[in-house]
């Protein structure tokens, strides 16, 4: 597959909906602050 297909597919956009809507719910994100904001 090119990346373009990828991107587009059904798997990998219900996968970028689920990091912005329930990120908690991917096992694999649950720990990580990667894109959430950082209080000082």
């Amino acid at each position: 597959q090119t990346f373009r297909e990828v991107w587009h597919s059904e798997a990998y956009t219900e996968f970028r909906r689920t990091l912005l809507t329930a990120r908690s719910s991917i096992e694999m994100c649950r720990n990580c602050s990667e894109g959430s904001p950082v209080w000082a």
